[in-house]
């Protein structure tokens, strides 16, 4: 039987798709493709423009946070009197890490990271943007 099915191939012609096929599978990986770079895009902006307005009121409360407990006080000891900082080094450590508001500053890294992130992802949707319009124009002409 398997010698029928060899010898009835060798006699057909191969199958060959049409030419509309290939080229409408084409049109449609391009168009889900641009969706795709689009939803980036977007993503990437909302999340900058967030992260950003949430940096822009992280900052004051973070200062506001540093100045209840103490901590701007400690950090302007720091930067006017290096000397007596190089002296009693020992016991100005442990208070200044006291006073420093961890919650406050652990939430505005964390805002200043996705900000990095997003900013990251949105120069990069723009530069892939930029180079398959680019690319789509020599391709096509």
């Amino acid at each position: 039987m398997e010698a029928n099915y060899e010898r009835l191939f060798k006699v057909l012609p191969p199958e060959t798709p049409p030419t509309y096929l290939c080229e409408r599978i084409l049109r449609v990986v391009e168009q889900e493709r641009t969706r795709q770079r689009q939803v980036r895009f977007v993503i990437s902006s909302f999340s900058g423009a967030s992260s950003f307005v949430g940096l822009v009121l992280a900052i004051p409360v973070l200062m506001h946070a540093a100045s209840l407990r103490g901590f701007s006080s400690f950090a302007s000891l720091l930067v006017s009197d290096g000397d007596l900082l190089s002296s009693h080094l020992s016991s100005f450590a442990l208070p200044l890490a006291e006073a420093l508001p961890g919650v406050e500053v652990t939430f505005t890294l964390f805002l200043l990271a996705v900000f990095l992130a997003s900013l990251k992802s949105f120069v990069w949707n723009i530069g892939s943007v930029h180079f398959f319009k680019r690319h789509r124009v020599q391709t096509h002409q």
